[in-house]
């Protein structure tokens, strides 16, 4: 039988403890999902109530009260859902667009390259789509989510290496790789840059924000080498550095809870949780 257990039971694992909870239930998902080539992703979409599961070159959607298949989307990509344009976006390159009422497909988006892992990023008070792509140098591609085109393309002025935005501010955090550690702030009003902020990394390899808080989590190493692996907290309001987080891992995926306003980081077989009001480490 195919399943797909593990890569749901990440998901309710993160959220679980993130939220102090623990893992209620698992959800198997066998045959009648056809083949499975391992997951890019799992989504829940509120506008239809069905879920999303990337799975090698096609979007599978099924009904989690029933576990019914419904018709998937032939297209692959990380589901991510918009609220402001009411869609789902798969992101690879091209991007896919997708009626969330419906679960249907509307068109692709030519980004012109490959997105960096988990380097992608929606602003729902300007309905744009911010992805990172492999370049040199690397290039930030703009997306309108109204007409699903492609705008414009950022380039930084260091070598960008994460993406962030603050939902409080309509901002754009960018991290870079450069000597002087800067990390860069850009309106998503406008795509211009409006700021800086020294933060003596090297390079900076995730970017997690707590609204809440309204503070921005940088982390990354201490030269462009990647070695002495550090976290970061950074006043988002004043853009002033905070200090650093004492204990934190280099985690791969980050999530944020606004219930509890902390950050659950997963980093290699461990799952870190992040108090985002005392920039501590709780628990790991």
């Amino acid at each position: 039988m195919k399943r797909i257990a593990l890569s749901v039971f990440v998901v309710l694992v993160v959220t679980s403890l993130c939220f102090g909870q623990w893992l209620e239930r698992s959800l198997t998902i066998g045959d009648t999902m056809g083949t499975l080539y391992g997951s890019s992703g799992v989504l829940f979409n509120p506008l239809s109530g069905n879920v999303y599961v990337g799975s090698g070159s096609q979007t599978l959607i099924f009904n989690p009260a029933t576990l019914e298949q419904l018709p998937g989307i032939p297209h692959p990509g990380v589901p991510i859902f918009c609220p402001t344009a009411q869609k789902v976006y798969l992101v690879a390159n091209p991007l896919s667009a997708i009626d969330a009422a419906a679960d249907t497909f509307i068109r692709s988006v030519e980004l012109g390259g490959s997105i960096v892992t988990g380097q992608f990023r929606y602003s729902p008070q300007s309905n744009r789509f911010y992805c990172l792509l492999y370049s040199e140098p690397p290039v930030i591609a703009v997306v309108d989510c109204a007409t699903d085109s492609l705008l414009d393309f950022l380039l930084p002025p260091a070598a960008a290496t994460a993406l962030e935005v603050d939902t409080a501010h309509n901002r754009l955090f960018v991290g870079a790789r450069s000597a002087a550690g800067d990390l860069y702030v850009y309106d998503c009003a406008g795509e211009t840059l409006v700021g800086s902020v020294r933060t003596g990394l090297g390079q900076v390899t995730r970017l997690a924000f707590s609204p809440t808080s309204c503070r921005l989590y940088c982390y990354g190493s201490a030269d462009t080498a990647g070695s002495a692996d550090r976290l970061l907290a950074v006043d988002a309001e004043s853009l002033v550095v905070r200090g650093l987080v004492a204990g934190a891992l280099q985690p791969y995926r980050t999530v944020f809870n606004p219930a509890l306003n902390r950050i659950a980081a997963v980093s290699g077989g461990s799952v870190q949780v992040i108090d985002c009001v005392g920039d501590s480490v709780l628990y790991t």
